[in-house]
């Protein structure tokens, strides 16, 4: 199981639920990664204070894959659900990215699965 924290600023509202269901759809959507990721780390926090806008919500990640250095991502958005959905989803893809790299390295992967 992936550990996951996840911290916000004072202007974010969230409670128990909110972040539990949180923490479950990171653990959901990233647990390939288990086992090879140290850990997750999540700030969520209000670009905008008490003034609503767009994208408001910006939601970082930092991940701290084993032998590789630690990758940050993040994401704005209207909601929070819609940031976290969107950093995840970013995240997945530079986990995928910065692992086939590391394979490639060790000559136990091709190049057909890095981006050009």
């Amino acid at each position: 199981m992936l550990k996951i924290n996840i911290n916000s600023d004072k202007e974010m509202d969230l409670d128990a639920s909110i972040l539990n269901n949180l923490e479950s759809s990171i653990q959901r959507r990233l647990a390939r990664f288990d086992g090879r990721v140290a850990q997750i780390s999540v700030r969520l926090s209000d670009q905008n204070g008490p003034k609503s806008g767009k994208d408001e919500v910006r939601c970082m990640i930092e991940a701290r894959p084993e032998g590789i250095e630690s990758i940050h991502i993040s994401h704005d958005a209207n909601s929070v659900d819609e940031a976290v959905s969107h950093a995840i989803h970013k995240m997945g893809r530079s986990l995928d990215e910065a692992f086939a790299k590391q394979a490639h390295k060790k000559g136990k992967g091709s190049s057909a699965y890095l981006k050009s």
